[in-house]
């Protein structure tokens, strides 16, 4: 049985995805590694319209989600990914599907990385850049990585050992501006609970040295090296849109995210395989 995809995209055609996918299936031996169009959604109310019904139909859910971020809204566009991905978790949440039988969703868009995690936070799993791709192309890879379990990496890719708990957990609010006080007060550690913050990011194998203009003297200047090693997280102007009980946390957990899903049937070998750091 064919993988079942559905789209929600607004520039381009299903007849472009039919023969995108139809070329694909061509390269595996395996009649069963093939992707099947089940429906394409051209805006977010179409979208829930059509996952709806196919909800409700005997096959249920598709088994992979390709998504835009921004969509037609009237005459202009919005960004619908985290509705339709907190409308995906609520329905799995109501089905207690575990994790791995959740439709494995790839955000195709252009996206900066912290929006990618958040995506990520909300249970998707791959990301494709749209400029990467010509025309009327169709993430087929991304697809396939995502059937295969595989979940998406910031690059570089953050080491845990960088950063306390307290800390990690700290960059939102420092990213929105929030002093070290306010922010550890709000997160119950305490006045002195982040005292550290800038001491440790300095002796960060990627942190400029004292005699760089970048050496990270404060608050900004060490959440730029983060940045730059790869830490991302939920910026702060989406946390009331964050439903509980996420796939992921706020901020990355580097530990938790090299964790990969089971791989779906019939999945090419040439997607079967560990992302490494």
């Amino acid at each position: 049985m064919a993988h079942r995809v559905f789209v929600i995209e607004d520039q381009i055609e299903e007849a472009a995805v039919a023969a995108a996918f139809e070329a694909d299936a061509a390269r595996w031996p395996d009649p069963e590694a093939h992707l099947e169009l089940v429906g394409l959604a051209q805006n977010h109310t179409d979208a829930f319209d059509q996952l709806e019904s196919l909800e409700a139909s005997s096959d249920g859910l598709p088994d992979a989600i390709v998504l835009d971020d921004y969509l037609p809204d009237g005459d202009s566009t919005a960004s619908r990914m985290i509705q339709i991905m907190r409308w995906l978790l609520s329905r799995a949440r109501k089905a207690e599907t575990p994790l791995e039988s959740r439709p494995r969703a790839v955000l195709w868009s252009s996206c900066e990385p912290n929006i990618v995690y958040t995506f990520c936070a909300l249970g998707g799993l791959q990301y494709q850049l749209k400029k990467d791709l010509r025309g009327q192309e169709i993430p087929v890879a991304a697809i396939w990585r995502a059937l295969a379990g595989q979940r998406w990496r910031p690059q570089p890719f953050p080491n845990e050992r960088d950063l306390t708990l307290d800390m990690r957990e700290a960059l939102p609010y420092l990213k929105h501006g929030w002093t070290q006080k306010r922010t550890a007060l709000h997160l119950g550690l305490g006045e002195r609970g982040l005292s550290g913050f800038v001491a440790k990011v300095k002796e960060m194998p990627r942190a400029p040295g004292p005699l760089s203009p970048d050496y990270p003297a404060n608050d900004a200047g060490a959440l730029r090296v983060l940045a730059e090693s790869g830490w991302v997280w939920v910026p702060h102007r989406l946390h009331d849109q964050m439903p509980a009980g996420m796939p992921f946390p706020l901020v990355i957990d580097p530990a938790a995210h090299l964790e990969d899903l089971p791989p779906r049937p019939h999945i090419p070998e040439a997607y079967i395989h560990r992302w490494s750091q």
